[in-house]
């Protein structure tokens, strides 16, 4: 009786190291994707609005944001050994941006005193490259973050 006892308890320890494990794995996770989502709709306004209109001080507080919430992101604690994840994050923030060096270009095409018709279509390009750019980026972070999921076995992301 006191080996089932003695078993019993360390089954049930073993679960709660796990559980609690798991709970500040899920809380890690639900603070770098939070960052995530806010760099995402942040830029995903700036793609959808009249980027040009009020260009510097509208890119000044698109680009504050974005630095900010690196900073957030540079605060999370890892979990553990395992910091995919917010290195991920990171390297998503960092990629938005640098994305801005491509609106500045596309700035000064469209206020250089010279507008020909080719700049047109180049800047349709840059745009469309840009925006092909910052899907791509947030497509390999839900990735990164599925796998993450996975090989904590977290539940979410199947």
């Amino acid at each position: 009786m006191k080996q089932y006892t003695l078993v019993l308890f360390c089954m049930l320890l073993a679960f709660s190291c796990k559980r609690k494990n798991n709970e500040a794995l899920v809380t890690y996770n639900d603070k770098v994707v939070n960052i995530v989502e806010q760099a995402d709709i942040t830029m995903k306004a700036w793609n959808n609005s009249d980027i040009m209109q009020e260009y510097d001080l509208n890119k000044e507080a698109a680009k504050n944001k974005i630095l900010n919430l690196e900073d957030s992101m540079k605060a999370v604690i890892p979990n553990g050994a395992d910091d995919t994840l917010r290195m991920a994050g990171i390297s998503l923030l960092t990629n938005y941006i640098q994305s801005f060096n491509i609106y500045d270009t596309i700035h000064t095409i469209i206020t250089d005193s010279i507008y020909r018709e080719e700049d047109s279509i180049r800047i349709q390009n840059l745009m469309m490259m840009n925006k092909n750019f910052i899907e791509q980026q947030s497509a390999t972070f839900t990735e990164i973050q599925r796998r993450f999921a996975e090989r904590y076995e977290l539940g979410f992301m199947q």
